[in-house]
């Protein structure tokens, strides 16, 4: 399984602030990660990305091979990343909570 992150790279040094390093990208995987983008409807819900920002957004997502079984999200953890599932698939459990 494959995905590609945005966010806090463990493999960077991130200050507060400070801009993450920029990976490099074919035209193709650029072009997926942009159509992910447009397609991710509750993502267009609650920001409104002008063409500019969603370039920069993917010249800072990185891939990531995630192995079977490990454990991506865990739920009531801080979300510090997002996923862009290239291939594979993931399972997703969520806890059943009174009321919920």
């Amino acid at each position: 399984r494959k995905a590609i992150l945005g966010g806090h790279n463990q493999n960077q040094a991130v200050e507060y602030g400070a801009m993450a390093s920029k990976t490099e990208k074919t035209a193709e995987e650029r072009a997926f990660l942009l159509e992910a983008l447009h397609q991710n409807r509750k993502l267009t819900k609650i920001l409104r990305l002008d063409q500019e920002q969603l370039d920069q957004l993917v010249a800072l997502m990185w891939r990531e091979t995630i192995e079977q079984g490990e454990e991506v999200i865990t739920e009531g953890g801080e979300g510090e990343n997002f996923y862009i599932v290239q291939s594979g698939g993931f399972d997703i459990f969520r806890s059943r909570q009174s009321g919920a």
